[in-house]
């Protein structure tokens, strides 16, 4: 198998290319802005799935002309649709940045999921509907992104990856399969596909398979993955992560657990407020006519680590460390200027993973950090600003293809012959 269509459904845009394999080229390279919220309800945030499938399929089309033989997905995470009996829609895509459900008090959810407990998941998101809104009245299916795509032409194998299982909350990290603790707190008959570790066949497209779908953080880490254990991955987008790739599942405390590929496994810090609330602070001023992102570009180290206003990024409710919201504090008479509060801006949001990265310090093989993501490439001063604060070399991983991709087609070479 030669030609594969990779496609990576992110948060901000969907983007996709065909890969060819023997000679490891890229083809036809595709990228839209991604479908946004339809709700005006306070705290929902709903994208029409009837939308991603289109896309999806208009995807497959679009690239027909160059041959693929399989598809590859990697998808955003923390989202889901519910469908019924025969994979039938029953709700729209219910996003990530979805909160209209309360943090439901799941004892021992950290040591079950290896997630930290934190409002957006799709655990309290649908008991909400279940429990409050009395949303469905027949038993229903929970699927991730890429589950209701591999079912676009009503073919799917029923099966999900373990990146994708874990996502929900609703998954046992150590039985690998659904938790009938967390499953019984929702006053409904609810079941989930089969979950797996392997990348296998999960449907198809006419006669083209497509391979079960991993989360967008396993892909971009894949992207940037030397395979020496020996980094602190730091990726920066609209979200962002702090990892650590391992041999095992066993982590330093405070540190959170995900599926990787292969027999490997990812400790990580998620949710790190990024490009979605640094949107938020400087919409005010893009409102004004400022190129906020065209400033932070052209900062110099220098100026960034000059600035001297304290700025919480944590905007969202569920982002790490969100507390009351974001704030801007050390303001004095001479020093709130436009330059001065970008480039603080810039400087905490280097800050906040300098705290993570030491998080790491117990393990002494990782001797530097590789930076991945769309904001590094925004703001250059970055990987110079991390090197001085961490200590530890710091250097960019920009591929000639987006690292998501890019980490697709790395793990479509191992698989799609097998």
């Amino acid at each position: 198998m030669n030609k594969i269509l990779l496609v990576d459904f992110g948060a901000t845009h969907i983007k996709s290319t065909v890969y060819s394999a023997f000679d490891d080229r890229w083809d036809s390279f595709n990228k839209i802005i991604s479908p946004q919220n339809v709700s005006d309800i306070p705290g929902q945030f709903v994208v029409p799935q009837a939308r991603l499938t289109k896309i999806f399929k208009d995807i497959c089309e679009m690239h027909k002309k160059d041959g693929y033989e399989a598809i590859f997905i990697a998808s955003q995470m923390h989202g889901f649709v519910a469908v019924d009996a025969n994979n039938k829609p029953l709700t729209d895509y219910i996003s990530w940045q979805d909160q209209r459900g309360q943090m439901l008090d799941i004892e021992n959810f950290s040591k079950i999921t290896g997630m930290k407990n934190r409002i957006g998941l799709p655990v309290h998101n649908l008991a909400h509907m279940v429990n409050v809104e009395n949303k469905f009245d027949k038993t229903i299916k929970i699927l991730t992104l890429p589950e209701l795509l591999t079912n676009v032409d009503g073919k799917s194998e029923n099966i999900v990856h373990n990146s994708m299982a874990a996502a929900t909350g609703f998954y046992d990290i150590h039985k690998e399969t659904p938790s009938e603790e967390i499953l019984s707190l929702i006053k409904h008959d609810v079941r989930l596909n089969k979950s797996t570790p392997n990348i296998e066949i999960a449907g198809y497209y006419g006669d083209i398979p497509i391979y079960v779908g991993i989360g967008d953080l396993q892909a971009a880490i894949r992207g940037v993955d030397t395979g020496e254990n020996d980094a602190i991955l730091v990726n920066v987008g609209t979200g962002s992560q702090v990892s650590v790739i391992s041999d095992t599942k066993a982590r330093p405390p405070g540190i959170e657990y995900r599926p990787y590929v292969g027999d490997r496994h990812l400790h990580t810090i998620t949710h790190i407020p990024a490009g979605r609330a640094m949107n938020t602070l400087i919409k005010p001023f893009q409102d004004m006519g400022i190129d906020c992102w065209a400033k932070m570009r052209d900062f110099s180290v220098a100026t960034v680590a000059d600035s001297d206003l304290e700025v919480d990024f944590a905007v969202f409710e569920s982002a790490t460390g969100y507390a009351d919201g974001g704030s801007i504090k050390g303001i004095k008479e001479n020093n709130f200027n436009i330059d001065n509060i970008l480039a603080s801006f810039v400087r905490q949001m280097c800050l906040q993973y300098v705290r993570y990265i030491k998080k790491f310090d117990c393990n002494p093989d990782l001797k530097w950090v590789i930076l991945s993501g769309g904001i590094p490439k925004s703001i250059p001063a970055l990987p110079s600003l991390v090197t001085i604060y961490t200590e530890k070399s710091c250097i960019t991983s920009f591929s000639d293809i987006d690292e998501t991709l890019y980490g697709l087609s790395k793990i479509a070479r191992l698989y799609a012959n097998r």
